[in-house]
């Protein structure tokens, strides 16, 4: 999994992350402010479970814990707590069972910690009610058994004048009360001990529940909590602001990287043109290495895309205006003139022409003079400054464009001037704007698709490759336009193999390179 184009698109989002973080953590701070501050007191208290004697302790003492947990949240035990301290109402409590020891923690969310203390004495005195249980009732069973058994002696004496054994033999008492004798002898000592042992454990046992630490005012509010509200604020802000950032990159079309480019033209990509410096000048290449290399790049691949097929006349086409095509064309020019080859840049963008104001030249005739028969095409085709490099610039502009453009004599003069250059490379209005570029499909060899990027929508250019296939045209490739700047590769070959400007290039016109 790539996660290079997510990071871009949060980069590229970037503002909408931020402002909804800022947002979230504003609305947080506001709700701190506002919030009316709550205090908690806890107090600490220990349960005491049973010695081991026989009793499985562990699950008693759990048991117990929780027993005692939701007692102490019962109604009795609240309105008891109400009726002692006059409260309005019960407060919030919570009881918290530390696991693996004998601790209770009572948390009552109150300023005052005497709620909480008054709280842990109620507990204390239903102690023998609510821990007990059983074992209360046997003591008195026991002490009952003795009774019925200090009864039945009690009625031996009353016959017989005692229960001494030794004096019943003297009295010639029949063995048969002696054994009886005996045994409630016997019984009675062990109902006794059974007695004091019971009244031993719940002496004990009136202690089970004490308070460990008692409850104090408390410091400060435990609500708001201004550190955890920032800290969520920032981290829901964070995560808001990301979801709308991919939201809002499936909602925008707008093509912000060359990686949606070729994704969305399916087409080779032949040059990837960077952002050219503020004020560059056509044809002054060497003033920015980046620029440079990557015009030099793009006459490569463009050599290499039409050598095999002759590919001679060559048309530059663009989805929406202000794509930078005018400029591609004219700095390709450039570049292959310092091939030693020559090319001839045709501007049939009979209504926004471009070309004659990046080459410094007159438009008083151009093309639309040489298709109305006004102007000879030799004496309209004029050279530039820079080496190599003519243009046949747009002429004045005429009443019907399209009509001029689907004429025959456009076909003738693109055949003769692809006899005396290398390259002819034509400027077309914008495909979505005017159909004019449509007329010159059937009248070149090769097509050039140039996507500005951060200028145009994928649905206008996926439109432009629709009409493109319609005409049957033959697309050699994709220029990406205002492509990113790979920064690094840049300042390294910059700096180890910059070559010395060319006179040419310092004697360029001064007009930008960034134009239609």
């Amino acid at each position: 999994m790539e996660f290079l184009p997510y990071l871009q698109v949060l980069w590229r989002r970037r503002w909408v992350i931020l402002a909804t973080t800022l947002l979230t953590v504003g609305v947080a701070v506001l709700i701190t402010l506002i919030m009316p501050p709550a205090y908690r007191t806890t107090v600490l208290m220990r349960v005491v479970t049973p010695d081991d004697s026989g009793w499985n302790n562990t699950p008693y003492a759990d048991r117990l814990n929780n027993t005692y947990s939701r007692l102490v949240e019962s109604d009795a035990v609240m309105d008891e707590l109400v009726e002692r301290l006059g409260l309005a109402e019960a407060p919030d409590v919570t009881v918290n069972v530390i696991p693996n020891t004998e601790l209770m923690e009572i948390i009552v969310d109150t300023p005052d910690a005497n709620v909480a203390n008054t709280l842990a004495d109620i507990l204390i005195a239903r102690n023998r009610e609510l821990y007990f249980g059983d074992r209360y009732v046997r003591s008195q069973i026991v002490e009952g058994q003795i009774k019925d058994t200090e009864a039945e002696l009690d009625a031996i004496v009353d016959r017989y004048g005692t229960t001494d054994l030794q004096l019943l033999i003297q009295n010639n008492v029949p063995a048969e009360v002696r054994r009886q004798v005996e045994t409630l002898q016997q019984r009675y000592a062990n109902l006794q001990a059974q007695y004091n042992a019971a009244v031993v454990l719940e002496t004990s046992q009136q202690n089970a529940l004490f308070v460990a630490e008692a409850a104090k005012p408390p410091e400060a509010p435990f609500r708001p909590n201004p550190v955890l509200n920032l800290v969520v604020g920032v981290i829901l802000g964070l995560l808001g602001g990301t979801l709308l950032a991919l939201l809002f990159e499936n909602v925008d079309t707008l093509l912000y990287s060359t990686r949606q480019i070729e994704k969305v033209t399916n087409a080779p990509t032949l040059g990837r043109i960077p952002v050219a410096r503020r004020g560059l000048q056509v044809g002054a290449l060497n003033d920015d290495f980046a620029l440079a290399e990557a015009y030099r790049r793009l006459r490569v691949n463009v050599s290499a895309a039409t050598a095999d097929l002759a590919m001679r006349k060559l048309v530059f086409v663009s989805a929406e205006p202000r794509e930078g095509k005018s400029a591609v064309i004219a700095n390709l020019a450039a570049v292959i003139g310092q091939s030693e080859q020559r090319a001839v840049v045709v501007d049939c963008d009979l209504r926004r022409p471009q070309q004659h104001e990046l080459f410094g030249l007159a438009n008083k005739i151009g093309l639309s003079t040489v298709l109305q028969g006004k102007t000879a095409l030799e004496d309209a085709v004029r050279a530039t400054r820079l080496p190599g490099v003519a243009a046949l610039t747009s002429g004045p502009t005429p009443a019907n464009p399209a009509e001029l453009l689907a004429s025959p004599h456009l076909y003738e003069a693109l055949n003769v001037l692809a006899e005396q250059y290398d390259y002819v490379l034509i400027d077309t209005p914008a495909m979505q704007a005017v159909a004019d570029a449509s007329f010159l499909m059937p009248a070149v060899d090769g097509v050039l698709l140039v996507v500005g990027r951060r200028q145009v929508k994928q649905e206008s250019v996926k439109s432009a490759l629709e009409q493109l296939h319609t005409l049957k045209a033959r697309l050699v490739g994709v220029i990406v336009n205002r492509a990113e700047a790979d920064t690094a590769r840049v300042a390294f070959y910059a700096r180890h193999y910059r070559p010395e400007a060319q006179p040419e290039a310092r004697k360029a016109q001064p007009v930008p390179a960034t134009s239609e």
